[in-house]
């Protein structure tokens, strides 16, 4: 149908991203073009349906602005099922939640919404790229929205989480928020699934409901009870000329002032970003997204007058809105060559990533909420340590309301002693460590609580001791559970503290140099001294990203840390793995002196669900858990 101009905004095309992984590109032949092309031919729709514009919301656009979203995204505080979005748990209020509380207040919880995902690929930059096997140009994708801004969202996920913010994706894979079509919102209309196999992942084929999508993304946001919601995109037009950044706030509601306060900030920290690094780009501000050529009054009944993502509820459309403030945010246009030369550099990106985390930190800062506490980013010091909650003797961890001293702290059962190291020297183990029958499964904990009481009381009912790699800035959130590990005869071992790569290889952001690696491991070694009356993490330890090289294990070796813990198998549980596929991968490669990586986070869902299928499935092949430490004896 035709769209009016106020909901195709020319000449831009809706979009939203980051820039690709380091190297990473798709060559796409030309075969693969027809794809695009039938999304490029609903170009001049993607506005109506961020903002679900007529009453065909499933129309025959197979990209929209705003759909996108793993269907085992976990929000904090998961106990139950986001309402009308499948296989999503909901969340708890994290305000409200007494597990995981801190002396210090509960943390902000922000949701990024990640904009397209599955077959919807959002824009996509296209270059002649010569055909190896022929020796032709060939047209070929070498990036797509949907892919970049995904990769945009884990590193503002993991800056933000570094500095005690909680972080909720609506999409942590690439998939679309609702892939089974469900009738989200209620209306009795669906997507379409037109080869009949259950998911809507076929282009030109199955057709997804374009307000199901959207309303399925808020779902996720709400049912976390989200302090903020920020809507990740990247611009393009047909205009090749068009270049900047900018954002949308949603006029008209209750916090509007709020949401115009962030979309103005973000927009000033992307200016001050892109000048620190010494890029030249151009300011499209900030702008209410009521702004039209056609009066309000003039529009259908049942049309949206906001976009979706931040509109009230819409009872024509049977539509529940977000209940936070919030933007729709641009950044730069990947049609652009000047833009594109920043997205692809990854120092762009890192002024992109720190533009975000500034932004939601002044935010937080200007309009706080009682009861939240927000954390500078900074290394705090064992003095502050000592003022969280801690278990004695005589404590349940689950109950404690008050700090109590670190010294009231007990000791704890310590593990067969270290491997002798020499201190010149460095190990890295991956699974040669023995050839016995013996498993080791090993948790990292950096981001939120997560499950890991659940995972300490499942490994209890096993008998398993688990290893645990352990960042400072979640032992300084989640001292009780540190000390439980302890006081339980688990192996902790050093995982930096606040989990920056010590390469700058995952990241893009340098070698940070052999004093910041010495201070983030000695900060968080000395903290869990304190937390539990004088554990010894020393020798072993894990690199953030796994990233390490030469120098690292060098430095690394120089303070007492000469045995490096990687992994067999990475279970991607972080990456939306369920449960079954995460038994599934790790038994598929079950061997002697496994290690297995897995997290203790709300966003690796999958690993604790599939934790009693991996424990009863190795022990029927006659294998036995033990710790890293133990893995390591003779």
């Amino acid at each position: 149908m035709a769209v009016p101009p106020r909901f195709s905004r020319p000449p831009s095309r809706r979009g939203g991203g980051l820039t690709p992984r380091p190297g990473d590109r798709l060559p796409l032949l030309l075969a693969g073009l027809v794809v695009i092309a039938a999304l490029a031919l609903a170009g001049s729709l993607l506005v109506s349906v961020l903002r679900g514009f007529g009453a065909d919301d499933s129309g025959d656009v197979a990209s929209n602005s705003d759909p996108s979203a793993a269907p085992s995204v976990a929000v904090p505080g998961a106990s139950t099922a986001v309402p009308g979005v499948p296989g999503v748990p909901a969340a708890s209020s994290p305000g409200t939640s007494d597990e995981g509380a801190s002396p210090l207040g509960e943390p902000y919880v922000v949701c990024l919404d990640v904009g397209h995902g599955g077959f919807d690929l959002g824009f996509t930059r296209v270059e002649e790229v010569v055909d190896e096997e022929t020796g032709e140009s060939v047209e070929t994708i070498i990036a797509t929205e949907s892919e970049i801004v995904l990769d945009m969202a884990f590193a503002i996920e993991e800056r933000l989480e570094t500095q005690g913010v909680e972080v909720v994706l609506t999409r942590t894979a690439d998939s679309l928020v609702n892939p089974t079509g469900e009738d989200v919102n209620g209306d009795g209309e669906m997507a379409t699934d037109g080869d009949g196999d259950g998911l809507i992942d076929t282009p030109n084929v199955d057709v997804p409901n374009n307000l199901d999508e959207l309303q399925a993304r808020v779902n996720i946001c709400n049912a976390a009870n989200a302090n903020l919601l920020i809507s990740l995109h990247i611009n393009g037009a047909e205009n090749t000329a068009l270049q900047g950044y900018e954002s949308w706030w949603a006029e008209g509601r209750e916090f509007s002032a709020q949401s115009q306060w962030f979309a103005q900030e973000v927009v000033a920290q992307f200016g001050t970003q892109f000048a620190d690094a010494g890029f030249e780009v151009e300011s499209r501000g900030a702008q209410d997204d009521r702004d039209t050529e056609i009066p309000e009054e003039d529009l259908p009944a049942d049309a949206f007058v906001n976009y979706v993502v931040l509109a009230p509820d819409k009872p024509e459309r049977n539509f529940s809105g977000s209940t936070m403030p919030g933007a729709v945010v641009e950044s730069l246009f990947l049609s652009n060559d000047t833009d594109w030369a920043v997205l692809d550099d990854p120092a762009g990106i890192d002024a992109i990533v720190n533009a975000y985390v500034s932004s939601v930190n002044a935010f937080f800062t200007e309009f706080p909420i009682e009861g939240r506490r927000l954390s500078t980013g900074e290394s705090q010091s064992v003095d502050t340590a000592e003022t969280r909650g801690m278990a004695t003797p005589d404590t349940d961890a689950s109950t404690i309301v008050s700090p109590i001293p670190v010294a009231t702290a007990v000791a704890y059962a310590r593990l067969p002693p270290p491997v002798e190291t020499d201190l010149e020297s460095s190990y890295v183990v991956e699974t040669d460590a023995t050839d016995r029958m013996e498993v080791a499964l090993t948790f990292d904990c950096g981001a939120d609580r997560g499950y890991t009481e659940q995972i300490l009381d499942l490994l209890d009912s096993y008998g398993i001791k688990g290893s645990f790699g352990m960042t400072g800035y979640w032992a300084e959130d989640n001292a009780d559970l540190v000390l439980r590990m302890a006081e339980e005869g688990h192996m902790i071992f050093n995982h930096t503290y606040s989990h920056g790569s010590f390469t700058g290889a995952s990241t893009g952001a340098g070698d940070p140099g052999t004093a910041y690696r010495i201070e983030e491991m000695i900060a968080t070694e000395e903290l869990i001294a304190e937390i539990t009356g004088g554990y010894d993490m020393r020798p072993y330890w894990r690199p953030p990203f796994g990233d390490y090289g030469p120098q690292t294990l060098l430095d690394m070796a120089s303070i007492g840390y000469g045995i490096t813990v990687m992994w067999t198998v990475d279970t991607l549980g972080w990456n939306g793995m369920t449960g079954a596929q995460v038994a599934e991968r790790t038994l598929e490669t079950l061997q002697p002196g496994q290690i297995v990586l897995m997290h203790v986070g709300y966003g690796a869902q999958g690993d604790f669900d599939a934790l009693p299928a991996i424990i009863e499935g190795s022990r029927a092949e006659g294998y036995t858990f033990v710790t890293v430490e133990q893995l390591m004896q003779p």
